[in-house]
């Protein structure tokens, strides 16, 4: 092993070595997720408040909402590279949303949950998404109008 001063090098190190690739050299997001889970399962990765407290979620529970989450995406019929708007607050949901959906094989489309509906008109229309995932009725009204001008999108 290299020369390596501090645990931040380390890190980089190993998620860049050969550890971390696969045969083309290259590193995704849900590897390293995969990586931290097996490492850190029983470790908080997030923290959610519920009822005014503040309550933990592991990396194992977080890995398991993902793959379902995933595996729901699979038998909707998302396919690898399908893309998958994510119109949620900043929150759990989002994370799992998000690997679940690259779990899946499929590229996240964020929305931030504050824009305007024709902002929002215009990333669904551009992004050709398959899919769309949204926080609540407030969001689905959003986007409901414009459903119709969205030729690719299949499920909400």
């Amino acid at each position: 092993m290299p020369n390596i001063d501090s645990r931040k090098e380390w890190l980089l190190h190993y998620f860049i070595s050969d550890l971390g690739m696969d045969l083309d050299r290259s590193i995704s997001l849900p590897q390293v997720f995969l990586r931290c889970a097996s490492l850190y399962r029983s470790k908080t990765a997030l923290m959610e408040k519920r009822n005014g407290r503040y309550e933990s979620i592991t990396y194992g529970e977080l890995l398991e909402q993902a793959r379902d989450f995933g595996m729901g995406m699979v038998s909707m019929g998302v396919a690898p590279r399908d893309r998958i708007v994510l119109f949620l607050k900043n929150s759990p949901a989002w994370v799992v949303s998000d690997f679940g959906t690259m779990f899946a094989g499929g590229a996240t489309v964020p929305i931030y949950e504050t824009l305007i509906p024709s902002a929002v008109r215009h990333i669904l229309k551009d992004s050709g998404a398959v899919g769309l995932i949204v926080e609540d009725k407030k969001q689905f009204e959003k986007v409901k109008e414009v459903w119709p001008e969205l030729p690719a999108l299949r499920f909400v």
